[in-house]
């Protein structure tokens, strides 16, 4: 995959990524992504008429779905249950 960057005013850089991208890296799919972007859930810009993400933006969210979650979950078989810790 490409990747974008758009040099900021003050010098920096901007890491941008495509709808695709953040739909492949957050698991779901495109169509979902939209949902989630129209509800503001996730930021986005729109680039010469195609969706842009801030690469910051994205983990934002996933801090943000993870903590209002109770942190990070475990899946197997069966009930999603909580990531027990190593320390005995």
């Amino acid at each position: 995959m490409a990747k974008t960057t758009i040099e900021k005013v003050d010098g920096g850089a901007i890491d941008l990524l495509t709808k695709l991208e953040v739909a492949k890296m957050l698991k779901i799919s495109q169509g979902t992504l939209t949902l989630l972007v129209q509800s503001g859930q996730i930021h986005a810009l729109r680039v010469g008429g195609q969706w842009r993400f801030e690469r910051a933006d994205v983990r934002d969210y996933v801090k943000r779905v993870s903590t209002k979650a109770g942190g990070p979950r475990v899946f197997g078989r069966g009930r999603p249950r909580r990531a027990q810790s190593k320390s005995k």
